[in-house]
């Protein structure tokens, strides 16, 4: 048995085709339809969506804590947290996939946190959910429900439920291996989309500052990327000594503002990514530093920013989801 993080999306599917009754019955739905594996991680996608992920370094971390009579918890959180940005990723990622593979969406993000995320035992083919209580420590972890269904009639009521999911292609899931392999392999990155992920979680049901303050992160990493790669291609002049690069590395004298103004002049940021980048920056600011009250454009501008900065540099053109979630609208007559 091995120990894997795993999560559903906000809105369920099939992965490949839709279960028959039987297959139902026997729990087929819990097969596992995509495998990928590295050295490093391994992701599994169950028929009913379970997406399920496994950094080596961390699970086995939290499995010897696990064994332990009195685990750390602080610890296990800690890992699990971290495991959340993979999950946050892989998310973000299949969206921009089922994007470019089906012309459309029909699974809307949200953030997947410490509490969304399943701890499961995966034995062969077939996933096994943990009791969640690791020798009565109670670790603050889901229990992940897998119904049996033994009753004709049961099935009979639970079929509309079952049917009216989606099916999500293969090709869906390789697109997006692919994609996340690629980001995995840059320093960072996984935490960047992750933060964007977050982002446009708390945009979709109207936490506009909040939204945009998780934007500014990714913007502010990719200006001080360029920044550095600047001031390294300079390096093979010998004017630019260690003491002249710290004080143009000083972020109290070349701040966001200033590094942008500077990067837009060289004509490494175009200037409409550059307007963006400056108006996001104004609103952030406003909001950090006098409270004002942030709007959905303004969020906007930084996501416009966002998704060219990581365009450039891991060569996806992300979707971002930023239809509204977790309102409910009743008409009182």
């Amino acid at each position: 048995m091995e120990l894997w993080i795993s999560f559903y999306t906000l809105d369920l599917f099939w992965v490949d085709s839709k279960p028959g009754i039987d297959d139902l019955r026997d729990q087929a739905n819990q097969d596992v339809c995509v495998f990928e594996e590295r050295d490093e991680f391994s992701i599994k996608i169950c028929r009913d969506g379970l997406f399920s992920f496994s950094n080596k370094k961390l699970t086995e971390r939290i499995e010897e804590e696990l064994q332990k009579t009195t685990p750390d918890l602080d610890r296990i959180r800690a890992d699990l947290g971290l495991h959340s940005d993979y999950l946050n990723t892989l998310y973000l990622l299949f969206q921009t996939s089922l994007k470019q593979e089906l012309e459309e969406v029909p699974i809307h993000l949200r953030e997947v946190t410490g509490q969304d995320a399943l701890l499961v035992q995966i034995d062969k083919d077939k996933s096994v959910c943990s009791s969640g209580d690791h020798r009565g420590h109670g670790l603050m972890v889901c229990r992940a429900l897998i119904t049996s269904f033994s009753e004709p009639e049961s099935i009979k009521r639970l079929m509309p439920f079952f049917m009216n999911r989606p099916v999500v292609p293969q090709s869906v899931f390789d697109r997006m291996y692919e994609t996340f392999s690629q980001v995995y392999d840059k320093k960072g990155r996984v935490r960047l989309l992750s933060m964007l992920a977050k982002s446009i979680s708390e945009y979709k049901v109207g936490n506009y500052a909040t939204a945009l303050v998780l934007a500014w992160v990714v913007i502010e990493w990719y200006l001080k990327k360029y920044w550095d790669e600047k001031l390294d291609e300079i390096k093979a002049d010998d004017r630019l000594n260690s003491e002249r690069k710290q004080i143009l590395k000083n972020p109290a004298s070349f701040t966001a503002s200033v590094m942008s103004e500077i990067l837009e002049l060289l004509k490494i940021i175009p200037q409409e990514i550059y307007k963006h980048i400056t108006k996001a920056r104004k609103k952030r600011n406003a909001f950090v530093h006098s409270h004002e009250n942030i709007e959905n454009t303004d969020c906007q501008d930084a996501y416009a920013a966002a998704i060219w900065l990581i365009k450039q540099d891991i060569g996806v053109d992300l979707f971002l989801d930023m239809r509204p979630t977790g309102i409910a609208v009743q008409k009182i007559l």
